[in-house]
C-alpha cells in the first residue's frame, strides 16, 4: 500500500474564525482562573474550619456549639 504525500499547505482561516477562536481561548482562560480562585477559597475555608475545631477543644461545649 503506497503512502500518501503529506499535505503541508496550511488551511486558510477567515478573520472572523480567528476572532471566534481568540474569544473562546479568552473564555477558557477566564474560567480556569475562576476555578483556581474557588479552589483556593475552599481550601482556606476548610483549613479555617479544621483549625477552629482543633483549637476549641479545651473550651466548653456551649461555646463550641455557638
Amino acid at each position: 500500500m503506497a503512502s500518501r504525500p503529506i499535505n503541508t499547505v496550511r488551511p486558510q482561516v477567515t478573520p472572523q474564525a480567528l476572532e471566534v477562536y481568540k474569544a473562546r481561548l479568552a473564555q477558557i482562560d477566564f474560567i480556569k482562573k475562576q476555578q483556581w480562585v474557588v479552589t483556593n477559597y475552599a481550601t482556606l475555608i476548610y483549613a479555617a474550619i479544621v483549625w477552629i475545631g482543633l483549637n476549641l477543644r479545651p473550651v466548653s461545649w456551649v461555646f463550641q456549639w455557638v
